[in-house]
């Protein structure tokens, strides 16, 4: 598995990654009308994509609610195995009541309100699998 090190320097280019929009590529239709050929951004990044999520009875960890979260957007959290001590601990803790529902956030967002702000999400685009590291070492 990848060191702390690692990661956190993959979250910072993976920031400028998704930060950059792409100019808009148009086509002509007739003399008046011109469309724009592009796919849509939640399109090429599905963590960008708006969600309104409300998790089942059945979801009782913040674990459970990130796999939950990430079901058919492509994505899916790294491997056991890769994961630090405090991100296992951070995946069995019970769901809090306030984040049982989100309604019109990104799934980026939702994912980063779920870790809380003592996780960075790391986003690995190759293999879209995500990850969390320590904001501070504890």
């Amino acid at each position: 598995h990848l060191s702390i090190r690692r990661q956190r320097q993959m979250c910072i280019r993976d920031r400028s990654i998704f930060a950059e929009e792409p100019k808009q590529e148009f086509t002509q239709l007739s003399r008046y009308v011109k469309i724009n050929v592009d796919s849509e951004l939640q399109q090429r990044n599905p963590l960008k994509t708006i969600a309104s999520i409300r998790y089942p009875n059945s979801i009782q960890t913040v674990g459970q609610a990130i796999t939950y979260s990430l079901d058919r957007s492509g994505y899916a959290m790294l491997n056991s195995k890769g994961l630090s001590k405090s991100v296992r601990i951070l995946l069995s803790r019970p769901l809090p009541q306030i984040h049982r529902q989100f309604q019109f956030v990104t799934l980026e967002n939702i994912l980063k309100t779920l870790a809380g702000n003592a996780f960075s999400l790391l986003v690995d685009p190759v293999s879209r699998e995500i990850n969390f590291v320590t904001v501070i070492d504890y």
